[in-house]
């Protein structure tokens, strides 16, 4: 009887397991999500930081921005694969414009509040390896008919400007990052903060946090629109002169 008891136990142990494994982890909610801090380790020294960042998912897409306290702007943006519990992201574009060959299998444990990630052995800029665990808060999933991941389109009238602008919108909010070269002259930006719908053909957007202070905290109403696979925004400037932005889809 003893014996059969400890059979029946073992049995019940590993078809336990079984199911555990099998069990398929529910897909992180597309929306925006604001770092609360991330505890960094190099060479066996953990460091915590704390710094103000946004990420949004969306759609199988994805982008973050925020200033890094080296390098200044620091921007990403590409595709995002759901796997169980790992998020692969493949960046098609950074700070300093489109990249290729590189993919993150971000291991994502979801919370009351939000979600944590993993990412062991990631290599910087300057060729350090560091492991890092990021704690993020949910900002919003509400969802919008403009949500994605959008490339400026320049039109062939402005077709020797060299600017180039990636936008992402879902959760209720928006990130941009622009990168413009005049002469031999760099400069890098991005903006982000609430995206709110007022109507069907119209938004407000409010910029929260910038790299380039004097935008923070203006509110822009936007017409916008969804053709095709496109985007259509438009805004009025301070001289009072309509401009407008079309966004191929991502």
């Amino acid at each position: 009887m003893l014996k059969k008891l400890l059979i029946l136990g073992s049995f019940l142990l590993v078809t336990g397991c079984i199911g555990q494994a099998d069990r398929e982890i529910p897909k992180l909610p597309d929306g925006a999500y604001k770092l609360e801090y991330v505890q960094i380790t190099e060479s066996g020294i953990s460091s915590k930081e704390f710094r103000n960042q946004l990420k949004i998912y969306s759609n199988n897409r994805y982008m973050f921005a925020f200033m890094h306290p080296q390098i200044g702007v620091d921007a990403g943006a590409g595709l995002a694969n759901w796997n169980n519990g790992v998020m692969t992201e493949i960046p098609l574009f950074n700070h300093n414009g489109s990249v290729n060959g590189f993919k993150f299998d971000v291991t994502i444990d979801q919370t009351n509040t939000g979600f944590t990630q993993s990412l062991v052995g990631l290599i910087t800029e300057d060729g350090r390896s560091l492991d890092m665990i990021e704690t993020w808060e949910t900002a919003s999933t509400e969802k919008s008919p403009y949500d994605g991941l959008w490339q400026r389109v320049i039109s062939e009238e402005n077709s020797d400007s060299e600017i180039f602008e990636i936008k992402m919108i879902g959760g209720g909010h928006f990130i941009t990052m622009t990168r413009s070269e005049v002469g031999s002259v760099i400069e890098k930006n991005f903006h982000f903060g609430n995206f709110t719908i007022m109507d069907n053909k119209r938004a407000v957007q409010k910029t929260i946090t910038s790299s380039d202070e004097t935008q923070i905290g203006i509110d822009e109403i936007l017409s916008v629109g969804v053709v095709k696979d496109g985007l259509i925004s438009n805004s009025v400037s301070d001289n009072g002169i309509e401009i407008t932005s079309r966004y191929k889809k991502i």
